[in-house]
């Protein structure tokens, strides 16, 4: 007898994740997210968090990322990292083979700390006790008054049994944005990312240096000569993730579009500075981007240890991904290669080297994300798996995953050129007919999606689905050209594409042309939204499910948070010039063209996408008799972390569809959704 299909409770509890990998000392220790909440852990070390009960996560850019940083304190191996929702900067020393939690760190200096908001740290041995990071400053709490900085904080301590005091000094100010501190080993010069608005990370980034002075006494934090100039080393296209390597000395090596449509890896000199060139041996079709570049900080695709460069890429024409080792001592030398056959993996993902080991992240559809590793500097031996972080349910690796199905990487023609996306198949055996068919638009919209340990696909395939992901025209890791496909077409070109996958699918059998839904999240819920709206009648969709999603383009406007607040003015067009523009292309403006049910789910505390979009939907469908269903989830912000809210969530959109498509489930429902109602879903516990 064949098991029941994967639950969703199987998908939350499976779906962990592994934000970043942070090398100390003599090992490594790793960022592990589980239900809404992230700690610290030791790999090989016991399963007590190094960051006790509190909640690893940044709020920088409303996004965060690079919740925490290593450095020295008082000659111990540290870890420092920033809690949610309090904001406070909290430490760990790891001494005599163990960690010892040394308490929050008290800011002098600094206005009350739950303005505050850091990430993205850095550190150098020439600077103990000092962490270099992001600073973005609330006092003020309008996109146009947040105020951003990179800062550099001194801990000190008068005894051992006093709290940790933190002596703050601003590094770098006047950009609209930063990111990526690095500092060289010592201790002479600081690297860092920032850009201007309209501009995101991708668009339009500077890498800059500044010489950093000692410390002139133990509690000063090192700091820029009084009239020291940033030295330019890269700027006009985007370039991103500076780290230095210390031999040969100094030398600075980062990513950058400028010298051909997808990323590279480019080098500049202490020699010559303002001059980079990329390295030689670079595939034509690998990209060096990294997952969530640019939205998540601290994402990065490559390191460096003892003189080799280790670097992840995605091939754009196969859809794989491997690993590289480039010999910065002999450049014109091809680097060592390791595909995605040799790592058996198909997502990878926070390299990390630690004594000749390299670490990174890895999954595939059939296996859980985990800690892999191979040995510097030939990735020749064969991948020897490290941690698996699936608390593993053999029920769900024995049972289910051996059926799980396959993403296949297909390109299709879209109004704007070819477009890519992933194809999962139902699972089972093949289905009388075609199957119903889900399209996902991701979020970004300048984002990508990712075929890594997808539990929340394999769910619609267990049940009979086909699942089309699509990387709509403006995806990240396709090349600047791909993305630019979306400059002042957002709305048009990913809607498009959308469309035009979906129609792919069934004009070549692969999906049944009466049911075909779509669903999306934030931008992925705007493309969802566009897509029921503007499909025609003649349109492939039947039903949807905007998570979080945008219906007002003129409302989002005003009420985004900085790091979005002018992302429109390239995507659209700026106002009040293109008013006209983004009338037209608001869902909520062309209710009267929508003619299938839809689901609106969100969260009641997300500042990105403000939980009145959902609502003004709602309203609109309901007074115009469409099948519309409105889920709130209390506590909630952008996207959907508690458990219990993954669960309900999943499991309501496929009810949503059942009854939308007037079928029966393949399990008994769960929630009796009724049509037309509003649903408040209370935080656990209230």
């Amino acid at each position: 007898m064949p098991p029941p299909p994967l639950s969703a409770s199987l998908v939350n509890g499976a779906s962990i994740g592994l934000p970043s990998l942070l090398p100390f000392g003599p090992g490594l220790a790793f960022a592990r997210t589980e239900g809404g909440k992230t700690e610290l852990l030791q790999l090989g070390g016991p399963n007590r968090p190094i960051s006790g009960d509190d909640n690893v996560r940044s709020v920088v850019h409303e996004y965060g990322g690079a919740a925490a940083g290593t450095l020295s304190f008082r000659g111990d191996d540290a870890l420092v990292w920033t809690a949610f929702p309090s904001r406070r900067l909290s430490a760990a020393a790891f001494k005599d083979g163990k960690w010892k939690e040394l308490g929050p760190i008290a800011l002098s200096g600094a206005p009350d700390v739950e303005v505050l908001r850091f990430a993205d740290f850095a550190s150098s041995p020439a600077h103990p006790d000092t962490i270099f990071c992001v600073c973005e400053d609330h006092t003020k709490d309008t996109p146009s008054e947040v105020v951003n900085t990179l800062v550099a904080i001194k801990i000190s301590q008068a005894s051992p049994s006093s709290p940790l005091q933190g002596a703050i000094t601003t590094i770098a100010s006047g950009s609209d944005f930063y990111s990526y501190p690095a500092v060289t080993d010592d201790g002479s010069e600081i690297s860092f990312v920032s850009w201007e608005h309209p501009y995101m990370p991708w668009d339009v980034t500077t890498i800059s240096s500044l010489p950093l002075l000692p410390p002139t006494v133990p509690a000063d934090c090192p700091s820029p000569p009084a009239d020291a100039a940033p030295t330019v080393r890269a700027s006009q296209q985007s370039n991103l993730m500076p780290a230095y390597a210390a031999s040969p000395a100094n030398d600075l090596y980062f990513i950058s579009d400028s010298s051909r449509d997808l990323y590279t890896l480019h080098k500049s000199s202490p020699s010559s500075p303002t001059v980079s060139a990329p390295l030689p041996n670079q595939p034509p079709s690998f990209d060096y981007s990294a997952p969530g570049m640019g939205w998540s900080l601290g994402a990065r695709s490559f390191c460096i240890a003892g003189g080799k460069l280790a670097a992840l890429y995605g091939c754009v024409e196969s859809g794989t991904v491997g690993l590289q080792a480039f010999d910065l001592e002999k450049p014109e030398e091809a680097p060592k290669t390791a595909t995605q056959a040799d790592l058996g993996c198909t997502a990878i993902s926070n390299p990390c080297a630690v004594d000749g080991t390299l670490y990174y992240v890895s999954s595939s559809h059939s296996s859980p994300t985990e800690i892999s590793s191979v040995q510097l500097p030939d990735l020749s031996s064969p991948p020897a798996t490290a941690l698996a972080t699936l608390d593993a349910s053999d029920e769900l690796l024995s049972t289910y995953a051996p059926s799980f199905t396959a993403p296949d990487h297909i390109k299709f023609k879209g109004p704007s050129g070819d477009v890519h996306a992933y194809y999962y198949a139902p699972a089972g055996p093949a289905p009388p007919s075609p199957p119903p068919l889900l399209v996902k638009a991701h979020g970004g919209p300048t984002s990508a999606t990712s075929v890594a340990w997808r539990l929340d696909i394999q769910y619609w395939c267990a049940r009979g689905f086909a699942v089309l992901d699509v990387d709509y025209s403006g995806s990240c890791g396709y090349g600047r050209e791909y993305r630019n496909r979306l400059l002042g077409r957002w709305g048009v070109a990913d809607l498009q594409d959308v469309i035009a996958g979906a129609a792919h699918c069934v004009g070549g059998g692969l999906a049944d042309g009466k049911r075909v839904a779509i669903d999306g999240g934030s931008a992925g819920g705007y493309t969802t939204l566009c897509a029921l709206a503007f499909q025609g009648e003649a349109g492939p969709f039947t039903a949807g499910c905007s998570k979080y999603g945008i219906a007002d383009l003129m409302a989002l406007y005003d009420d985004t948070h900085k790091f979005e607040s002018r992302y429109m003015d390239r995507l659209i067009g700026e106002l009040p010039a293109m008013a006209d523009v983004y009338k037209a292309r608001c869902p909520i403006n062309f209710v009267d063209n929508f003619n299938c049910p839809i689901l609106l789910q969100q969260g009641d505390e997300d500042k990105v996408v403000p939980p009145n979009q959902a609502e003004l939907m709602f309203e609109a469908t309901t007074k115009k008799d469409i099948d519309s269903i409105l889920i709130v989830y209390e506590g909630e912000q952008h996207g959907f972390r508690a458990k219990e809210n993954v669960i309900h969530a999943l499991e309501t959109e496929y009810e949503f569809y059942c009854k939308a498509w007037k079928v029966e489930p393949v399990e008994p429902e769960k929630h009796g959704l009724k049509l037309g109602e509003k649903i408040v879903v209370q935080k656990k516990g209230e």
